[in-house]
């Protein structure tokens, strides 16, 4: 754990004994200790890269390793659409590139009306047309 005391004036990093701001000399005797790992940790979580799936009836947000499927990501939207299965596809973000992964599907997965190969991670970028199985398509959209 990495305690500081950051000045309200400069968000300078001060010692957690500092009475007065290393940077701009303002009185820092009151302000608490910050624990910057931490901060930085949450910093992390909140800065997950995300897409979305937008369809006519819904958008779905998407995160790194997520699975598309009936009783996945989207459950709510696909229990009902028997040729999407259960785990269909899963979507994963790396070196700043989305992709798309046909998880063996018993109908596939399209990106703009080409079928992929299964278990192969294939880039998808904005305004890419996915549909799992030819029944159900949304445009790829950056959040």
């Amino acid at each position: 754990m990495t305690l500081y005391k950051i000045c309200p004036t400069c968000d300078e990093k001060n010692n957690i004994d500092s009475y007065l701001c290393d940077n701009c000399m303002a009185d820092i005797s009151s302000v608490e200790h910050t624990d910057l790992d931490a901060i930085n940790k949450l910093k992390e979580l909140n800065d997950v890269e995300k897409i979305l799936l937008v369809t006519s009836d819904f958008s779905l947000e998407l995160s790194d390793g997520e699975v598309l499927g009936r009783e996945y990501s989207g459950k709510h939207y696909f229990q009902n659409i028997n040729t999407i299965s259960r785990r269909h596809a899963s979507v994963h973000f790396e070196n700043s590139i989305w992709f798309i992964k046909d998880l063996n599907s018993a109908n596939g997965v399209y990106i703009n009306g080409n079928k992929i190969v299964p278990e192969t991670l294939i880039a998808i970028k904005d305004g890419d047309l996915v549909s799992l199985s030819l029944k159900y398509s949304g445009k790829i959209e950056s959040v």
